[in-house]
């Protein structure tokens, strides 16, 4: 009979542990996709400016090209 006890006390330790590192686990995962998130809206913004300074530049060059022209004119 006390053995049983001991491995149903043991069983339920284990258990619990078990419980309380995969909800650890769990918190750590969403932490880390968070992480990933942001670096992802990050990226994305990045992107989008780079997109836009390149928008710029060609903008820029044409109006460069048609002051060149009115200048020659």
């Amino acid at each position: 009979m006390e053995i049983s006890w001991i491995i149903n006390l043991l069983t339920g330790i284990v258990t619990a542990m078990v419980g309380f590192y995969a909800k650890n686990v769990r918190e750590d995962l969403t932490k880390v996709q968070e992480q990933l998130v942001n670096v992802q809206i990050n990226y994305v913004h990045k992107e989008e400016l780079h997109t836009f300074r390149n928008e710029v530049i060609d903008l820029l060059k044409e109006v460069r090209q048609d002051i060149k022209e009115i200048k020659d004119k």
